[in-house]
């Protein structure tokens, strides 16, 4: 969260009241969900949204904090001698 946080004060466009509010909206089972909510002027919601996707992803990477990522398990069973799919 403190990543985060630093970008948000860096940020100018960023409004500082209401303060923005960075925080886990949910916990899954392979990711833990953030939430940011900060207030910008309307012409600069768009870029400002963009830019903070981009400047979180930019520093997690740098700090080696990974993203989940989905995994699957495929287990291949061999038939048994005598059985019926291996006479």
């Amino acid at each position: 969260m403190e990543v985060i946080d630093g970008i948000i004060a860096d940020d100018p466009r960023i409004q500082r009241e209401p303060a923005p509010l960075v925080g886990v909206s949910k916990l899954g089972e392979t990711a833990v969900m953030l939430v940011v909510e900060a207030w910008v002027m309307n012409e600069h919601l768009a870029n400002t949204r963009y830019d903070l996707n981009k400047r979180i992803k930019e520093a997690f990477d740098r700090k080696c904090i990974a993203g989940a990522v989905a995994s699957q398990h495929i287990y291949v069973a061999t038939p048994r001698a005598g059985s019926p799919s291996n006479p």
